[in-house]
């Protein structure tokens, strides 16, 4: 057999050696316990090995998915996005509904935060006719806010 050809289907590496790898992604920014285990897998760790640091991890606190969800959901909300978008995002994210229903009930404000969003967009000034409140309703929709929640801004500039 040739030496360069590996004889098993993972390159060995010890568990100590993937903790470290684990605990460098998580110093980075929070991640999800499934977002941690797709990138130690894509490093070909062993899965068994992989699992059982992960387990560790939660155990210690060091991961953890609601830590994840509430960072994640507090960045995209900076960002001008909504509960739909930020709910189908964490469930990517393999956050388990529970947690997100948790994080997002907080008290969060959504009129004025998609009040926000519309004036940073539109500015103040009332769409001229149905096509660009179309336009203006279907941006909003793109950043996730719901039909309630649009409501919000065209009763507050009486655009009905």
């Amino acid at each position: 057999m040739h030496p360069n050809i590996l004889t098993s289907s993972h390159p060995v590496v010890s568990y100590p050696d993937i903790k470290k790898c684990a605990l460098n992604l998580l110093a980075r920014r929070e991640h999800s316990q499934q977002e941690l285990r797709q990138k130690l897998h894509l490093r070909n760790f062993d899965r068994n090995l992989v699992e059982s640091i992960l387990q560790e991890l939660a155990n210690q606190g060091l991961q953890s998915d609601q830590r994840f969800a509430e960072c994640y959901a507090r960045m995209r909300i900076n960002k001008g996005y909504g509960p739909v978008r930020i709910v189908l995002e964490l469930r990517q994210r393999g956050v388990a509904d529970t947690l997100i229903d948790k994080v997002l009930s907080n008290d969060i404000d959504w009129p004025e935060i998609v009040t926000k969003i519309y004036r940073k967009k539109f500015g103040n000034k009332h769409p001229k006719n149905f096509a660009e409140l179309s336009k203006q309703m279907r941006f909003l929709q793109y950043k996730g806010f719901t039909v309630e929640q649009l409501q919000c801004v065209t009763t507050f500039y009486n655009l009905d």
